[in-house]
């Protein structure tokens, strides 16, 4: 199954949220899944 992760927690907070998605998507993937993230490392800001 194709799966996408959007999230606006991610490094290099850490944090119970971050620590979660990390490994979920470890256990999904584990499962034979592909897991794409859209993160906030993908929108830089001034």
């Amino acid at each position: 199954m194709r799966i996408m992760i959007v999230t606006d927690a991610w490094e290099p907070q850490v944090n119970g949220v971050v620590r979660t998605l990390k490994q979920t998507t470890y256990e999904l993937q584990k499962m034979g899944h592909q897991v794409e993230m859209i993160t906030p490392t993908e929108f830089k800001t001034i």
